[in-house]
C-alpha cells in the first residue's frame, strides 16, 4: 500500500529508518541470558535514548518544595479528594514554580496507585478526555500538571524547568540536552517522586 503525504514539504527529511534489535547488544552479538540484558543492553538502549531522543538530563543537584494550595475532600459526589499543589524546584538563587492537581479515591487504602499524565489537562480532569470518574471508582488516583510549565518552546525555553539548570550565560539547552521532550519526561519523574 502506497500512502500518498499531503505535505510534501517534508518528506525528504522523512528516511527509512530500523529500529534496533532490543536483544542484540550494539556490536552485533546476541542476547542469550536474562542477566545481559540488565546487565550491559539496557544500559546500551537508555543511552540511546539519551542520545536521540530525550537529550541528557541533568544532574546537578536540586532541592524540592511542595505546597498545598487547594483541598477539597468530597469532589464527583464523594467519590474522591482534590488537591492543588504548588510545586517549586530550586537549585541555588533559581527557582522554578508549576502546579499540579491530583484526585485522590476517598474509599481506598492509601496510598493509591495513580495515573500521570502531564499533558495540558490542569483544567481539571472533569474536562478532559480521561474517563475520570471511571479511573477513580476502581480505585487510582490521577495527578496532572501543565506540560508548559516544564517545556515553553513559545518563549524559547526562558520560562521552562530547564533554565534551573542551565551554566552561566546559557540561554536555551545545548544540542546534546534535554528538549522539550526530555524535559516531559524529567516531568514525570518528578512527579511520581
Amino acid at each position: 500500500v502506497k500512502i500518498k503525504r499531503k505535505d510534501r514539504k517534508i518528506h525528504h527529511i522523512i528516511k527509512d529508518y530500523k529500529l534496533p534489535n532490543p536483544l542484540v547488544f550494539n556490536n552485533g552479538e546476541k542476547i542469550t541470558k536474562k542477566d545481559q540484558w540488565f546487565e550491559k543492553r539496557r544500559n546500551e538502549i537508555l543511552q540511546f535514548y539519551s542520545e536521540n531522543i530525550y537529550g541528557k538530563f541533568p544532574t546537578k543537584p536540586f532541592l524540592v518544595e511542595y505546597k498545598i494550595i487547594k483541598k477539597e475532600d468530597n469532589v464527583f459526589n464523594g467519590l474522591a479528594s482534590k488537591k492543588g499543589l504548588k510545586i517549586i524546584f530550586k537549585r541555588g538563587n533559581r527557582r522554578k514554580e508549576v502546579k499540579a492537581l491530583i484526585y485522590i479515591p476517598n474509599n481506598v487504602e492509601k496510598p493509591a496507585p495513580a495515573f500521570l499524565g502531564i499533558p495540558n489537562w490542569f483544567l481539571g480532569f472533569n474536562k478532559s478526555l480521561w474517563p475520570t470518574k471511571r479511573v477513580l471508582k476502581r480505585g487510582y488516583a490521577l495527578i496532572t500538571t501543565r506540560f508548559q510549565d516544564f517545556a515553553n518552546v513559545q518563549d524559547n525555553f526562558k520560562s521552562s524547568i530547564h533554565s534551573l539548570f542551565y551554566d552561566e550565560g546559557q540561554k536555551k539547552p545545548r544540542e546534546n540536552e534535554w528538549g522539550v521532550i526530555g524535559a516531559w519526561a524529567w516531568a514525570n519523574i518528578q512527579m511520581m517522586n
